[in-house]
């Protein structure tokens, strides 16, 4: 089955390609369907491309005392279930980023600081995240959030973007990291 499977690829790849198919050098020509109805050129047909989503997100870097806090999501979660991240929350039509970050800490931020912004793709997901360095009164609920270890966080498995932010953390002094707009939430 599997040489069975490999000659057909090949067949694919060299003699009954998409754009010119070779159809005089096939050796499937007898039951070949596209041949038999003239329509070669038709045949595969293009699956329709999904339409590409646009996604704005926040997340934030809480830090105390050495450590720095991430979630790990649900498994049952519609994007990256079971992966640690830092906590996040996507942005809803004309949301505020600091309306998102209250989300993502359970409104325990007391002041946001604009970090960087990252830029991300993945299928069909074009995304944007903003991270921001937030002070917060204590840990949100729930079992699923926890301080970590800068250097535990090589560890855990992460989405790609939330890598780029813990390779941050662990690589580059603060200091460095460029300009930062500064919000305070109300009391």
């Amino acid at each position: 089955a599997g040489d069975f499977n490999q000659a057909l690829m090949e067949l694919g790849a060299t003699v009954c390609t998409p754009k010119s198919p070779s159809c005089e050098r096939c050796p499937w020509q007898a039951p070949c369907v596209a041949r038999a109805t003239n329509r070669q050129a038709d045949l595969p047909e293009a699956a329709a491309r999904a339409q590409t989503l646009r996604v704005h997100g926040v997340a934030a870097i809480v830090e105390q005392r050495g450590q720095v806090l991430v979630m790990q999501l649900p498994e049952d979660a519609a994007r990256w279930p079971g992966l640690w991240c830092f906590p996040h929350a996507e942005l809803r039509p004309g949301e505020a980023p600091e309306a998102g970050l209250a989300r993502a800490l359970g409104k325990r931020a007391l002041s946001f600081e604009l970090e960087r912004s990252l830029k991300h793709s993945i299928t069909r997901y074009r995304i944007t995240l903003d991270v921001f360095r937030c002070t917060t009164q204590s840990k949100p609920d729930g079992a699923a959030f926890s301080f970590r270890r800068k250097g535990d966080l090589d560890a855990l498995a992460m989405p790609a973007v939330h890598r780029r932010i813990a390779d941050r953390l662990t690589t580059a002094p603060r200091a460095s990291a460029g300009p930062r707009a500064r919000v305070r939430s109300s009391p």
